[in-house]
């Protein structure tokens, strides 16, 4: 799992939920049905790309946090 910031690991804190049907991007899986390779953040998708399941657009999209506070 990459992350550019500073360890080179995506933490799961880097996923994305489409607001319309739930589908959730996670950057170490990627988006096979799009082509889009494990590794790519969410940023890196081309403002074309659409959701796989719903195809709402990439805007539809908000990134959320799985990290727990301990």
């Amino acid at each position: 799992m990459l992350n550019r910031e500073n360890t080179g690991y995506i933490m799961p804190k880097d996923w994305w939920r489409c607001s319309v049907c739930g589908y959730v991007y996670k950057p170490e899986i990627g988006d096979a049905v799009s082509k889009i390779h494990s590794g790519t953040l969410f940023e890196e998708i081309p403002n074309t790309w659409v959701c796989p399941v719903c195809f709402a657009e990439k805007k539809m999209f908000f990134k959320f946090n799985t990290s727990k506070k301990r």
